[in-house]
């Protein structure tokens, strides 16, 4: 079995304190190679700050490839932590995961996180049964 992803959407928000040009970077370093629709925008905060929000879409075979780089960048414990927790984080055939930001700016490295300043990706799965996504995530696990 495969597991086949139709879209991937990977969004952050960029705060006035932080530094747009770095964090849009660094996202794009991750998304080297992969044709996406980058868009960016801003929003008011609560206390009237201005909040950037940035967005990538995947769409097709590049969401599939990428969800799969994705999945080999993540070290072992966090494999483990995603195929224990994948039913939380499974909505319908929606699968939310939530990184780390400040640890991707400042190591290079995506670590699972529920909490804080995050990258979110959201990956839409092409899935019945959620055989297909353990199947993909023991793949990863375990090789």
């Amino acid at each position: 079995m495969t597991l086949k992803v139709s879209k991937v959407i990977l969004s952050a928000f960029i705060y006035e304190t932080e530094d747009p040009e770095l964090i849009v970077g660094k996202i794009d370093r991750l998304l080297e190679g992969f044709n996406s629709n980058k868009s960016m925008r801003k929003v008011d905060g609560y206390y009237r700050t201005s909040i950037g929000i940035v967005e990538y879409v995947l769409e097709k075979k590049e969401a599939s490839y990428f969800f799969k780089k994705i999945l080999k960048l993540l070290d072992k414990n966090d494999l483990y932590l995603l195929l224990a927790t994948y039913n939380e984080k499974l909505d319908r055939s929606r699968l939310h995961l939530r990184f780390d930001k400040q640890k991707f700016i400042a190591l290079d490295k995506l670590s699972l996180t529920d909490k804080g300043d995050v990258i979110k990706v959201i990956v839409s799965l092409n899935i019945y049964k959620n055989d297909s996504l353990i199947e993909e995530l023991k793949q990863n696990v375990f090789n």
